[in-house]
């Protein structure tokens, strides 16, 4: 292996990629290919003193000497709650029973604890690291920091800022650069880019409207949605306030038999992060009665209305108690006139007549990536290397459906496009001129892509069908992974939690390129001693505002390289604002892959961890 220094390896550099500074590349938002299966997230704290990857959680100690409890965990989860307002997501909080993390068991809505879960440990360098939302493994989501950093709420390394890139990760996205998602942190965060809009609804769509809106907007007295009461003179619905300005009004008529009082809740416990507020009025449009929580997200306002008759008409509105992220999201209503009998709800008739004869299926209607229906229209879905579509539709029977993607890396990919019904579709692949590459009338394709290169897929019935379809991207082959392209060490293919390391100038880079390159190569740890030592050379005479550096680190990797190395890595570095980013997924072809990591991937990755490594100098400065 030659040495930084010598012509041989001045010689190798140049056959390699270069690196661009951030400002000078475009980079996209990036789907990893993992989501959750259901939108409805839950998470929770590690306690205080539980096993936290092997380490003791000591989240609240390091926390709460910064803030208040009940402030740093507002902070997390406004992170959480800003990424739900923009898409499909939900989140609510869930009691964590301490159980140790990485347990085995249901991934998620396992009852015992969040399926994101919070915790902190020493992580060896990085400033916080997050899994991504993995089918196979309870750590999937989790996200750590590292207490030897100075978080505060609202300056330095700011809670929320720090979180909300770390949610990011938990829900199924990459780094993208000049985004929340950015490889390095870039201060205060005051909200999501629209790059990091893009990203999220590309997974989980944009958030949806519910079934009263969807049906006819309900924003008003005057527009208020009919509801009719159950047998006991008592109702409840599902709805959703999809925006900070969106309110629910909603009608219910006194039945006869009931007890005098109304009693009325808007509930966002165990369904969402909102703060909801609940408003009475009576016909004329006084109102009658309010509560709200305050701050208090994720729980339940809740009012009861005396003198009530039979015939009374009422109106209920749902809203936000807060003007902050936490004024939307899904809730729970309901009504009940203590016990009164079948009455009215808007005047119909509380039990109509079943059809006889049901109405023959109807077709599905549009779906959340409409319109698409040409190259020019295509909806994208990020840059990955895999992905799943379960709730497309050709939703009538001369429906296209046109998608854009980018490879992560360069491969073959088997592309496959499946009815629920069975029936036969037509798929089709082009490249980033429009020119179709690949296509099929049984609904799959295998096709070879580049790095970085734009692509396209359709989907259509040749018989004009009518269904809802799932289509699947997967990287079968090439490009990084088995076979000894550029993959994980010895030519295996990678896990899929794997790090997105920062690092804060090129010579440090570049020593880890040569630490992954010896450990590939099994070389001689005095080599690489010699390596790490022309790195602190180059490292030193590059300025005087060095600060320290840290690689993450395992046992079995220490085992590999010797001490010196590792006392070498802790005093490497430079800080400046024109650093470049590096992506170890993109550098050493790191690939998702559901089997796990291999040993010798989990001794150079640090278990699969999705790390974003910092130096010290980035996150202290003192």
């Amino acid at each position: 292996m030659p040495l930084p220094s010598s012509p041989s390896y001045r010689s190798a550099r140049a056959l390699r990629p270069s690196f661009e500074p951030l400002e000078n590349r475009l980079v996209l938002f990036a789907a990893t290919g993992y989501e959750w299966a259901d939108p409805s997230v839950s998470f929770s704290y590690i306690p205080e003193g539980a096993t936290a990857e092997g380490y003791t959680n000591t989240l609240f100690s390091k926390l709460d000497g910064i803030a208040p409890t009940e402030v740093w965990q507002r902070e997390f989860a406004r992170a959480l709650q800003t990424w739900a307002n923009v898409s499909n997501l939900n989140f609510h909080e869930v009691a964590d029973n301490g159980d140790p993390s990485g347990s085995s068991g249901v991934v998620q809505d396992n009852g015992r604890f969040g399926d994101i879960r919070l915790g902190a440990h020493a992580l060896d360098g990085p400033l916080a690291y997050a899994y991504y939302p993995v089918s196979y493994n309870d750590l999937g989501g989790d996200i750590f920091i590292d207490p030897k950093f100075n978080y505060q709420v609202g300056s330095g390394y700011d809670l929320y800022s720090v979180l909300l890139h770390e949610a990011g990760h938990s829900i199924g996205l990459g780094h993208s650069g000049g985004s929340v998602m950015n490889s390095s942190y870039q201060g205060i965060l005051t909200g999501l880019t629209a790059d990091d809009i893009a990203g999220v609804q590309s997974i989980y769509g944009a958030r949806s409207e519910d079934a009263f809106d969807a049906a006819a907007s309900n924003n008003s007295r005057q527009s208020a949605s009919a509801l009719q009461l159950g047998a006991d003179g008592s109702l409840s619905v599902d709805a959703d306030l999809t925006s900070m300005a969106d309110v629910d009004f909603y009608q219910i008529v006194a039945p006869d038999g009931g007890d005098g009082t109304l009693s009325v809740s808007v509930d966002a416990s165990g369904l969402s992060l909102l703060a909801p507020r609940v408003n009475v009025y009576d016909a004329s449009g006084a109102l009658v009665g309010s509560a709200d929580v305050g701050g208090a997200y994720g729980t339940t306002a809740e009012l009861v209305i005396t003198g009530v008759a039979a015939g009374d008409v009422y109106y209920v509105m749902a809203d936000g108690a807060t003007t902050d992220e936490f004024g939307m999201g899904a809730y729970h209503l309901a009504v009940d006139f203590g016990g009164g009998g079948s009455g009215g709800g808007g005047g119909g008739d509380p039990t109509p007549d079943p059809d006889p004869t049901p109405d023959p299926p109807s077709a599905p209607s549009a779906d959340r990536y409409e319109a698409n229906d040409s190259l020019a229209q295509a909806t994208s879905l990020g840059r990955f290397n895999s992905k799943t579509i379960t709730d497309a539709t050709l939703h009538s029977t001369s429906d296209v459906d046109f998608y854009s993607f980018t490879a992560r890396k360069g491969g073959t990919f088997q592309v496959t496009a499946q009815m629920d019904s069975g029936a036969d579709v037509t798929l089709k692949v082009y490249d980033a001129s429009g020119s179709v590459v690949a296509t099929s009338t049984s609904g799959s394709v295998s096709v070879d892509l580049a790095s970085g290169v734009a692509a396209y897929a359709s989907v259509e019935s040749p018989s004009g069908v009518q269904d809802q379809y799932d289509l699947v991207f997967e990287k079968i082959g090439g490009g990084g992974g088995g076979g000894g392209g550029k993959g994980g060490p010895k030519g295996g293919k990678g896990g899929p939690l794997k790090p997105d390391m920062y690092f804060a100038d090129e010579a440090s880079r570049d020593l880890v390129e040569k630490i992954h390159q010896h450990h590939e190569e099994d070389g001689p740890a005095e080599q690489i001693t010699a390596i790490a030592d022309a790195a602190l050379t180059t490292a030193t005479q590059q300025g005087p505002h060095r600060a320290p550096v840290q690689v993450a680190a395992t046992p079995a990797r220490a085992s590999r390289v010797d001490a010196a190395l590792m006392q070498l890595l802790d005093s490497i570095g430079e800080r400046s604002s024109a650093d470049p980013w590096f992506d170890a997924d993109e550098e050493f072809g790191v690939e998702p892959d559901e089997s796990g990591p291999s040993t010798d991937e989990a001794e150079f990755e640090s278990a699969s961890a999705h790390r974003s490594v910092r130096s010290d100098a980035a996150v202290g400065r003192a």
